[in-house]
């Protein structure tokens, strides 16, 4: 289980950094929800580390950041479908791992927070 909350945790901050924020600085666009979206991938990807275990403001902090990511990410997809674009051309084979990836550690946070942790 580790190893898979690691490659979690990788994806996220590799799919932030080069898919969301690498695509803003390239096509010289700025879309306030996908900012929102990157950095909070980035900071779950860091904070859901085993150093930030144990700490309960980190956790309640993280549960914070993944609804607020997961809120960027519709609000991108929403933007984008309220314009009137052709096709279907949006990132789903980014996004969807990405928002699983949050869901899960939103679901970790949630599961700890009912445990008592020494």
């Amino acid at each position: 289980m580790k190893i898979l909350f690691t490659i979690i945790r990788i994806y996220l901050i590799f799919v932030s950094l080069i898919g969301l924020l690498f695509g803003q600085v390239f096509y010289g666009k700025h879309i306030t929800p996908v900012i929102i979206a990157c950095f909070c991938g980035i900071l779950a990807g860091v904070y859901s580390g085993e150093k930030y275990k144990n700490d309960k403001r980190t956790r309640k902090l993280l549960k914070i950041i993944c609804l607020g990511g997961l809120m960027g990410v519709f609000l991108d997809a929403n933007g984008y479908y309220s314009n009137n674009v052709s096709g279907n051309e949006y990132a789903w084979e980014l996004i969807v791992p990405f928002c699983t990836g949050l869901i899960i550690i939103l679901y970790k946070q949630f599961s700890l927070s009912d445990q008592i942790i020494e």
